[in-house]
C-alpha cells in the first residue's frame, strides 16, 4: 500500500465502497483529517478500527443512528442499543420462520393440486379458478372413487366429492317425498 492512505485504498481493504465511508463521515461515525495540499480525507489508525466496529455493528443489523448513540454513549446505554436490537431480531427471526410455514405448506398444496390434475381430476374448491383445467369426466363420483386412499388433502377432496354427490341424492329424494 502506497503512503498515503486515500479512501478508495481503506475501502478496498474493508471490501467496501467508498462511498460507505464517505456516508459514515456525513453521518458523524468517522472524521477524517484532511491533506492541507489536496484535501484528500486521510484516514487513521483510530478511523480504520472504528470502520471496523461499524461495520461489526451493521452485521448486527444495527441502523446508522443507533450506532452513532452507541459511538457516543456509556457502556450501559450501548448494552440497552443491544437488548433492544437482539429483541427486533427475535421479532424478525418469527416472522421469517412463520412466512417460512406458510410457503411450505403452499408449496405442498400446489404439489397436490398438481398431482390429482395428473389422476385427471378437478378439487371442488378449485371449480370457477381460472388458474384450474376443470376434468370433464361426466361421473364425478366415479372419478373420486378411483383415488388410492391416501392421507391428507387428497383423501379430503375425495370425502368432499363423496358427501357433495350423497347430499345432492339425499336432495332429490326430499323433492320427490315432496311433490308426492
Amino acid at each position: 500500500m502506497k503512503q498515503e492512505n486515500y479512501l478508495s485504498e481503506i475501502a478496498k481493504i474493508f471490501g467496501i465502497r467508498a462511498s460507505a465511508l464517505r456516508y459514515w463521515e456525513s453521518e458523524g461515525l468517522l472524521k477524517f483529517e484532511r491533506n492541507r495540499e489536496n484535501n484528500y480525507r486521510e484516514p487513521t489508525m483510530q478511523n480504520m478500527l472504528a470502520v471496523y466496529d461499524i461495520l461489526f455493528l451493521r452485521s448486527l443489523s444495527i441502523p446508522v443512528d443507533k450506532i452513532r448513540t452507541c459511538f457516543a454513549s456509556s457502556l450501559g446505554e450501548i448494552s440497552d442499543v443491544f437488548e433492544e436490537n437482539e429483541q427486533m431480531l427475535t421479532r424478525r427471526i418469527a416472522e421469517l420462520e412463520s412466512s417460512l410455514v406458510r410457503l411450505k405448506k403452499k408449496s405442498a398444496a400446489i404439489r397436490r393440486i398438481g398431482e390429482l390434475r395428473a389422476r385427471g381430476a378437478t378439487p371442488a374448491c378449485t371449480s370457477g379458478c381460472p388458474r384450474f383445467t376443470p376434468s370433464h369426466s361426466p361421473n364425478k363420483r366415479a372419478r373420486a372413487n378411483s383415488f388410492p386412499n391416501t392421507n391428507g388433502w387428497a383423501s379430503a377432496f375425495v370425502r368432499v366429492a363423496k358427501n357433495r354427490s350423497s347430499s345432492s341424492s339425499k336432495k332429490i329424494d326430499l323433492q320427490k317425498k315432496n311433490a308426492i
